[in-house]
Parts: C-alpha cells; structure tokens; sequence
C-alpha cells in the first residue's frame, strides 16, 4: 500500500471517469485510486469481477449508508442534496478510519471535476507538496455530537 491515494466519488458507474482513473493508476503506481460509488444497487459479485476486469488498477469502493450513520458520518454535504449520507460522507468514513487504510494524502473529487490530464495529481504534489486543506493531524474529533 503506498502513502498517497486518488478517490474519485461517483454517485454510479461512470465509465470516462473509471477508465481516466485507471490510466492515473497505470502511470503513477505511487498513487492507490479508488472509486467510491454512492449507489450501493452494483455491489454485488458480478459488478465486481467485471470491473476488475475492465479497470484492474483500481480499487471500488461502496459503503452502505447504515454504516455512515453508525459511525457517525452523515451531513457532511446537504447542499442541494436530499439524500444523506451522500458520497462526502462515505469517503470521509472511509478515508479517516485507520483501521481501514491510513495515508498521508488523499486527492478527493466529485466526478463532476475537469482534471486537464493525468499528470495533474503528481505536477501539483510536486509543486506545492502535501499542504491540505484538512489534515487528519491537525483536526480533533467533537464529542459533542
């Protein structure tokens, strides 16, 4: 497992941005890339073994929303969204539990969010390091909810 990690959020499968994932994937084996699905409807065996198939660099990711509640995550993004818990939740679930995997930086994107080409994730790593904008490090959990 490496250090870095790509999560693109999708709410079901989008092709364009499994096969742009798994071309990162290909090109830089420093990054794990994931993608977090919100519709929980193709967790199943079939939707699995083909896109291992289909997109074999990269990791899916599906957590049921009773599981986002039990933890504790949900209305993290209301903002124009009905449902909770949406796919913000879920990746700040999954990312933030050491038990499931701990990195030192994770891109997080909406499948909505034009990246210019492939090479966008590691030129920016590059250029300014890993500043973040939250950093597991410097944040503390409210016990008051």
């Amino acid at each position: 497992m490496n250090n870095l990690a790509i999560c693109f959020m999708c709410i079901n499968l989008d092709p364009h941005v499994c096969a742009f994932a798994n071309i990162v994937a290909l090109n830089y084996k420093q990054y794990d890339v994931y993608v977090l699905f919100d519709n929980n409807q193709h967790n199943n065996e079939d939707f699995h073994l083909t896109f291992q198939v289909t997109y074999p660099n990269i990791r899916p990711i599906f957590i049921k929303d009773r599981r986002c509640y039990k933890d504790g995550f949900h209305h993290a993004n209301t903002w124009g969204i009905k449902k909770t818990p949406t796919a913000w939740d879920k990746v700040l679930n999954y990312f933030s539990n050491p038990d499931y995997h701990e990195y030192e930086h994770v891109w997080i994107l909406e499948e909505d969010v034009f990246i210019y080409n492939i090479d966008a994730f590691y030129n920016i790593d590059q250029k300014y390091g890993f500043n973040d904008d939250l950093d597991r490090k410097s944040t503390r959990l409210n016990s008051s909810h």
